[in-house]
């Protein structure tokens, strides 16, 4: 069963103070059915969608506070913080205990065999008289470890804490990892550790994100649609975006090596905000929908096209582990229609086409340079040919 998002609701006072208007305007709204309350609390979203152009002074915090939840909600809408549920808590406590008992078992047995060394160098002091230095030497060693054994050690104190609180991933055949979260699922955490694996819908339906666990438990956090067979099951394949890891695992799954690997898509997008840092640079921030999800890489870019205006190429200023959130850094030429009309004519909910990703990824170093926001394409150019 498919269950929706939790929406965040902010008290009516709390929304008329957020847009700058009178409590009492939002209530004739709402009497006029342009507003939704539930139990006296106006869902955020809808606030944003009735006053889209509100200057909010904390929209920064108020848009993160979705994000969470949205994050959230994807992962399992029952959670509402990045901490490991009661099954996943009580698997990796498990492991941690069995850790401890081999530990222990194996401390005994040292022991015991330091014991029995003891006393063999006891029998054997009466003959050679450099055997009575080698008994006060372990007895030496033996308070050494009886300190030890006493003392904390925070370092593995820290250690066994971040284990229970998150599950560490290793990747063959590339050996890459990355830790997993609470209950976050395997894919969203590769993706938020900068790992550039094989994904499609993230919902489930594709079979994009097939991999192989070889070694560690997971759980599955939702239900997906796409069918793994039964051979597939019996080697241990399992979709990434709809499981967790319940202990540390070894996983065997595709990963993007250069441009190549990532393929072409047709996305519609919708204009979430248009911020003006300066006079001739706007910022951009779009969303796409949750189940068509931009995959790219670091250094891409992408053609955005709007009807009856056209299309231009730009690079994307957002991180490949925030996938449906994208922001491109656009520079006001009126040579650039399509920035020209995001710059004069465009509104939030807008909506715009995107096709990519393109491009590759080139890292200039540029010695004794110190590069200042915005930078022009001559400036760029002319740092470029200093370098030749």
């Amino acid at each position: 069963m498919q269950v929706k998002p939790v929406a965040k609701r902010i008290s009516l006072s709390r929304a008329a103070r957020l847009v700058g208007v009178k409590r009492g305007t939002l209530q004739q709204q709402i009497r006029a059915g342009e507003l939704k309350t539930f139990e006296g609390e106006i869902v955020l979203a809808d606030l944003l969608q009735a006053y889209p152009n509100a200057q909010i002074e904390d929209s920064s915090m108020l848009e993160r506070v979705e994000q969470i939840i949205e994050q959230a909600s994807f992962i399992n809408p029952d959670i509402s913080a990045r901490k490991p549920d009661n099954i996943a808590l009580t698997s990796r406590i498990m492991s941690l205990s069995e850790d401890l008992s081999r530990h222990k078992r194996l401390v005994g047995r040292y022991r015991q065999f330091t014991a029995q060394l003891a006393e063999k160098i006891e029998k054997l002091t009466a003959e050679p008289d450099g055997l009575k230095q080698l008994q006060v030497w372990i007895d030496e060693a033996m308070t050494t470890i009886q300190v030890d054994d006493d003392t904390i050690d925070q370092s593995s104190v820290n250690e066994t804490f971040l284990r229970v609180m998150s599950a560490q991933a290793t990747v063959i055949p590339s050996n890459h990892e990355f830790f997993i979260e609470g209950a976050e699922s395997i894919l969203e955490a590769g993706l938020r550790g900068g790992l550039a694996l094989n994904y499609g819908c993230s919902n489930g339906n594709c079979g994009l994100c097939k991999l192989r666990v070889v070694s560690g438990d997971v759980r599955r956090i939702k239900h997906h649609d796409y069918s793994l067979t039964e051979a597939e099951k019996g080697l241990g394949y399992i979709l990434g975006c709809c499981n967790t890891a319940m202990s540390d695992v070894v996983l065997e799954a595709d990963e993007a090596r250069d441009s190549s690997d990532i393929p072409k898509q047709n996305i519609p997008i919708r204009i979430r905000k248009i911020e003006h840092p300066s006079r001739d640079v706007i910022i951009v921030s779009t969303r796409t929908p949750r189940t068509s999800r931009l995959r790219f890489l670091a250094g891409q870019g992408a053609t955005l096209s709007i009807d009856h205006v056209g299309s231009r190429f730009y690079p994307i200023a957002s991180c490949p582990c925030d996938d449906m959130n994208l922001q491109f850094h656009l520079g006001v030429d009126s040579r650039d229609p399509i920035a020209s009309y995001l710059y004069e004519s465009a509104k939030p909910n807008d909506l715009l086409t995107l096709e990519g990703p393109s491009g590759s990824f080139v890292l200039i170093l540029l010695k004794n340079s110190v590069i200042k926001w915005p930078i022009s394409a001559h400036q760029i150019t002319a740092m470029i040919g200093s370098l030749r």
